[in-house]
């Protein structure tokens, strides 16, 4: 029991002594103000799955259109046959990618068997 008891005053003594060390300190060390570290900007997810795209498709389907001075990415594949039928300009819901797999993706795939170049 009394070698528990010493224990106890010598952690009492200690926290008391850093308690006053860290006092001292602060007292003499003047406050520098905080600055949060900036952190560079996230891309936006339409950014972030377009270069997705990019990276997963071959780059004969990927073309890069600008329109009213901002850039952006598109998906092109021509018609699979001598005399096309036409164009399709295919637009993907929000939230989706130009190749999402329920609805643009197959029409995207799959139109040009049929005559149709898609973008």
């Amino acid at each position: 029991m009394f070698r528990h008891h010493r224990l106890r005053i010598c952690l009492c003594v200690l926290a008391i002594a850093s308690t006053d060390l860290g006092a001292s300190e602060a007292e003499s060390a003047p406050e520098a103000p905080v600055v949060p570290a900036e952190r560079p900007a996230l891309p936006s997810r339409s950014e972030s799955m377009a270069t997705e795209l990019a990276r997963q498709l071959p780059s004969t389907e990927v073309i890069r259109l600008q329109a009213s001075g901002e850039a952006f990415m598109a998906l092109w594949r021509p018609a699979n046959v001598a005399v096309p039928k036409g164009l399709v300009i295919l637009l993907p819901g929000e939230g989706e990618s130009a190749d999402w797999p329920r609805g643009i993706g197959p029409l995207r795939r799959n139109l040009p068997d049929h005559g149709w170049h898609t973008l």
